[in-house]
């Protein structure tokens, strides 16, 4: 499984606030940046209107869950693992 940070900017090459963030805290984690456009047809399609907001996507594309919450970082290996039981 993978955690993927999705973030709308102007541009997809994004500003350089979000390089800054994402060479800062996401080093090694998967990144997308796309338009601002493109952000609201995401929210569009998963209907959500704050964020962070959470997806649980399998690799072949269905959509498992939309109610995973992460309350901090410390408890994501918690979620994750206990998300993975769910999919066994």
């Amino acid at each position: 499984m993978k955690l993927i940070f999705i973030a709308g900017e102007r541009t997809a090459d994004g500003s350089d606030a979000y390089k800054q963030y994402v060479a800062e805290w996401l080093s090694n984690e998967e990144t997308v940046c796309v338009t601002n456009a493109d952000f609201t047809r995401l929210q569009e399609l998963f209907q959500f209107n704050g964020i962070p907001h959470y997806e649980t996507i399998t690799p072949d594309c269905r959509r498992v869950r939309d109610d995973l919450r992460i309350d901090g970082y410390d408890n994501f290996d918690y979620e994750l693992a206990r998300l993975k039981e769910r999919l066994k």
